[in-house]
C-alpha cells in the first residue's frame, strides 16, 4: 500500500463546508519558546458534519484577535463599537456554526481560516420509536 507522509509540519484541514460545535475557547499565545509571544485564543471544535472528507471528529485552531470578529459576531458577542467585543469564554461553549474552511497565504505559507461564518442549529437525528 502506498503511504503519503507530509513532513512539512503543517497539515491543513481540507477546504470545504463545515458545521462545527464550539467545545471550548481558551486564551492563549503562540511564538517560539524564549521569544516574543503573540496573544490570541485557541478554539476547540467538534465536527458535526462536513463535505470535505475530513475524517476526524474534532480539531482545534489558534486565532489571533484580528481573525475573530466574524465568529464573535455570529456567536452573539456584544459589539460595543466596531471591532470591539465584550464576551465570556464560557458563553461560546455549545454554539453551533456553519462555515467554509479556506487556505490563505500568510507570508508565503498556507494557513487555515474560517470564512462565511453563520449561526446554525445542530441536526439531531430522530430515532424511530417502537410504536411507529
Amino acid at each position: 500500500m502506498t503511504e503519503r507522509t507530509d513532513t512539512t509540519g503543517v497539515e491543513l484541514k481540507p477546504k470545504g463546508h463545515y458545521c462545527l460545535r464550539i467545545d471550548r475557547v481558551i486564551k492563549s499565545s503562540i511564538g517560539k519558546e524564549g521569544q516574543k509571544q503573540y496573544p490570541g485564543y485557541k478554539w476547540y471544535f467538534d465536527v458535526m458534519s462536513t463535505d470535505s472528507g475530513f475524517d476526524t471528529d474534532s480539531f482545534d485552531m489558534f486565532m489571533f484577535k484580528s481573525q475573530m470578529g466574524d465568529i464573535l459576531r455570529t456567536c452573539g458577542a456584544k459589539e460595543i463599537s466596531e471591532g470591539i467585543f465584550e464576551w465570556n469564554l464560557e458563553d461560546m461553549t455549545g454554539k453551533v456554526i456553519e462555515c467554509e474552511m479556506a487556505h490563505v497565504d500568510v507570508k508565503g505559507k498556507l494557513r487555515e481560516q474560517l470564512i462565511e461564518i453563520v449561526a446554525s442549529t445542530p441536526v439531531v437525528k430522530k430515532e424511530k420509536s417502537w410504536d411507529e
